[in-house]
């Protein structure tokens, strides 16, 4: 029998942790010298708060009304990717 997964219910919003997520990057890459390291992961944070805008983008108001206006289905979950 496969193991369970373990759940837990998040304590802040998909968004708050995305943007944390950016926040503790752009320290470490603060941090870092100079050079392919530090590169990447300011290029790392830039994605993530990118992945921010789009799901904010995703939930708005004005975009969820269009889908629904067309009979789309719902907005995929990716919440699991971060």
């Amino acid at each position: 029998m496969p193991a369970q997964r373990q759940r837990f219910k998040q304590t802040q919003s998909f968004k708050q942790r995305l943007l944390e997520r950016v926040k503790g990057l752009r320290e470490e890459a603060r941090q870092t010298k100079p050079g392919v390291e530090r590169e990447a992961l300011l290029r790392k944070a830039r994605q993530t708060e990118t992945a921010a805008h789009i799901d904010e983008w995703l939930r708005s108001p004005g975009l969820n009304a269009r889908r629904l206006a067309h009979g789309a289905a719902q907005l995929p979950d990716l919440r699991h990717w971060f």
